[in-house]
């Protein structure tokens, strides 16, 4: 597996590490044509011990990594709400908009400045 993307947030407890990893063979080329793509998430505590890790899957590379971030930034939100990072409130990942009835919807949520 290939790290993809990382990002350290602060906590309260201390930073909590999050890497986005791709499955070998799912960080494809656009012509290709994949029976699906998956991504793993991995949330390492403030102890440096694993917190969670999960296998994300989508119909191509961009839905999996989507909903992969989506995925992470939901469960930040439920265990870690204090969490910030880039000097702003929030951890700055996509979130799971539970209102938009019958289509999935994420927001995020970061400073500007």
């Amino acid at each position: 597996m290939e790290t993809v993307a990382s990002r350290a947030v602060d906590t309260p407890d201390g930073p909590v590490q999050i890497v986005i990893l791709c499955v070998n063979g799912s960080h494809h080329a656009p012509d290709e044509d994949p029976e699906y793509a998956e991504f793993v998430y991995e949330v390492w505590a403030p102890d440096e011990k694993l917190f969670a890790r999960q296998r994300i899957f989508g119909a191509d590379s961009m839905q999996a990594l989507l909903l992969c971030i989506a995925a992470c930034g939901d469960l930040l939100s439920r265990y870690y709400p204090a969490a910030s990072c880039l000097g702003s409130d929030g951890h700055g990942l996509l979130q799971t908009d539970l209102s938009s009835g019958l289509e999935w919807r994420a927001t995020v949520r970061m400073a500007l400045e």
